[in-house]
């Protein structure tokens, strides 16, 4: 008994630990990887062959100066109806307070789910617009489609007067689900 109420104790006591520390938790690496696989057979009179077509497969790294290769928060929620992401009030994976001021969306993937051929309509947000494709923008997805947006250039800073992108599912039971990387400067 004794030994078992040890292994509790030690137990719990880990935990606390971990909770300690990690509190206010960074993503230390993240790596977003984007494959598009094409092949395509081609025949002649003379030949059969096959050709691999990956040029657009990328994977989205980040530098930070000399000394850090990584990226800083990593997002990710699953929603449906209307409504507005505020890159400064978001809630990570451990469920804690996630505010990315002074960082630049790295990478963000956009996927609708295929459910009763719904839309989903994104766009820059009304009062505090994030400036993801320029200063005005709107793209519409269907159902089962999605879209991956880079960014190689320097986007905006996350700030209070830029902050928000919108969105808005045609149906209350189709999710979006939406995914971002982000980092606090470029190279």
């Amino acid at each position: 008994m004794k030994k078992f109420i040890y292994g509790i104790l030690t137990t719990l006591a880990a935990v606390a630990i971990f909770v300690i520390f990690y509190a206010g938790s960074v993503a230390n690496t993240a790596r977003l990887n984007s494959n598009l696989t094409v092949y395509e057979t081609l025949t002649t009179p003379v030949n059969d062959f096959t050709v691999d077509l990956e040029d657009l497969n990328e994977t989205i790294n980040y530098r930070d100066g000399l000394a850090r290769a990584d990226i800083d928060h990593v997002w990710s929620d699953t929603v449906s109806g209307a409504g507005t992401i505020d890159l400064q009030t978001l809630t990570n994976t451990l469920g804690e307070s996630l505010d990315l001021s002074d960082e630049i969306i790295m990478a963000i993937k956009f996927y609708l789910e295929d459910d009763l051929a719904a839309s989903a309509v994104v766009s820059q947000g009304a009062a505090n617009p994030y400036v993801l494709l320029g200063a005005t923008y709107s793209f519409t997805l269907l159902a089962n489609q999605s879209l991956l947006f880079k960014a190689d250039t320097n986007l905006a800073v996350v700030s209070a007067t830029a902050s928000d992108i919108a969105y808005d599912v045609s149906n209350d039971s189709t999710m979006l689900h939406i995914i971002l990387i982000s980092a606090d400067g470029y190279q």
